[in-house]
């Protein structure tokens, strides 16, 4: 999911789900491989984790044709004999099974994004020559939906943070959202207790390697899009002698500090509006992303501009998964806080905010000020870990082709530039285009490259630029 920052929370404008680029690829002091380019990585590391290492899944049907499972992991993988956890697991098994080539594991974003229910849709987002060839392998994060999943605040709790101002302008105002941010964090630590300080970018990518080793798999094939690819950057640096064919589709930049990837994506936003042309927050948030929302965007502006904000507010509702009595279908949004300020503990100040306004309304007129207020956010977060942005180190990796779109709001081209710079020997697709991600998006150019890699390992020669 991609969801943007919108403050009261700098909490919202919306992944993959709808993704927000605010993530990540932070290291951390728990127990992993002792080199990111040591070739005995998984040795070093099967030998402080035993069992969860040798594990076997033991899969069940679910929904219809479908495979579940459960992967246990370590709570803390600094005390790998404490406290497990489940990570939620559903396969699509590979429609070829005398031609399977292994698993490919997916994940759809966020952070906070649902990868069960990614997977579930499979065979409406890949094409055939990847259902044929890969058993699709989707799993939830740790604190995500199924898996542990993190809890910060009842739904009444939630929904006057999600309301309040997203820009505030005032000192009694800014007051107000520190308060109403101060008590949400404060509500993911005493009602989900340890799983709030372990939900990092990195422990993901953990768990994503003891599931290539339970899958039976000696290297591990992905597809990340949006915050997604944070989670396979990370794996890449983490274990690079186990990455496999690697697609990162709408990626994130590891060097951004929490203030550069605001400002980066205010100004993807406001060149995904002056493509459309609109104005209002949530309800025009989700339609940003896909093209083909665009139609139903100009009815709601056109009813709202006459008095009826009812389908704007429909609009909002879906980006937030919100139901009609005001629950939520998931922790979607309160698992994005809970990653986002574990990976990114460089908020900016309040009191230095307005030193920066004027940068901020230049690139974005629209969004500039909202998405200047959302780098305080983390500042009220109860946990700190002193990680913010970086340049990746990720040595001896086969090539990996990252995936950006020129006018993508979520994830600006820009990032995927500076990504393929940072994976040595990885290719740059570019589409040029509007929305979030490039695969799937109607360009037979960039689903045959990537297709071709994934099935064929076929990697493109030089960087491609496709319409």
């Amino acid at each position: 999911m991609t969801p943007l920052p919108a403050h009261g929370a700098a909490l919202v404008v919306a992944l993959a789900l709808l993704l927000s680029g605010c993530g990540v690829f932070g290291t951390d002091s728990s127990e992993g491989p002792a080199s990111p380019s040591s070739s005995t990585s998984e040795a070093t590391t099967a030998a402080r984790l035993g069992t969860y290492y040798s594990q076997r899944l033991d899969w069940k049907s679910c929904q219809g044709t479908l495979q579940c499972a459960t992967l246990k992991v370590p709570l803390d993988y600094a005390r790998p004999a404490g406290r497990s956890i489940g990570v939620e697991l559903l396969k699509v098994p590979a429609k070829a099974q005398g031609a399977r080539l292994g698993s490919m594991v997916i994940n759809p974003g966020g952070p906070g994004a649902s990868g069960v229910d990614y997977a579930a849709a499979a065979t409406r987002i890949y094409g055939e020559p990847i259902l044929k060839s890969y058993d699709v392998v989707g799993f939830d994060p740790r604190g995500v939906s199924r898996s542990a999943p993190v809890d910060c605040a009842s739904a009444k709790q939630f929904n006057t943070l999600l309301q309040s101002d997203p820009d505030p302008d005032t000192a009694q105002e800014r007051a107000y959202s520190d308060r109403l941010l101060r008590r949400f964090g404060r509500g993911c630590l005493s009602r989900s207790g340890g799983i709030t300080r372990h939900m990092s970018t990195v422990e993901v990518a953990k768990d994503l390697d003891v599931l290539r080793a339970a899958l039976g798999d000696r290297k591990l094939t992905y597809f990340g899009a949006s915050y997604g690819t944070a989670i396979g950057a990370t794996y890449a640096e983490l274990f690079p002698d186990k990455v496999g064919r690697f697609v990162l589709d709408g990626a994130l930049d590891p060097r951004s500090s929490t203030l550069q990837l605001n400002l980066v994506q205010a100004q993807g936003f406001e060149t995904a509006l002056r493509s459309y042309v609109g104005d209002a927050y949530y309800g025009i948030g989700l339609p940003l992303y896909d093209e083909l929302y665009w139609t139903t965007l100009d009815g709601a502006l056109q009813a709202a501009f006459k008095g009826d904000g009812t389908q704007m507010m429909a609009l909002a509702d879906a980006y937030l998964e919100r139901k009609p009595d005001g629950s939520f279908a998931s922790n979607s949004f309160q698992a994005f806080y809970a990653v986002n300020c574990l990976d990114h503990d460089d908020a900016v100040p309040t009191k230095d905010l307005q030193r920066h306004q004027a940068r901020f309304e230049k690139a974005a007129p629209t969004f500039g000020r909202t998405f200047l207020y959302s780098t305080t956010a983390c500042n009220q977060w109860p946990v700190h870990t002193g990680k913010g942005g970086r340049r990746l180190d990720a040595v001896g990796i086969p090539p990996v082709l990252v995936v950006g779109t020129t006018r993508d709001p979520a994830t600006p081209l820009v990032w995927a530039q500076a990504l393929a710079r940072q994976l040595p020997g990885s290719v740059l697709i570019t589409r040029d285009g509007d929305g979030h991600t490039g695969y799937g998006q109607g360009s037979d150019c960039v689903d045959d490259a990537i297709e071709a890699y994934l099935v064929s390992g076929t990697v493109p020669r030089r960087d491609l630029t496709c319409s």
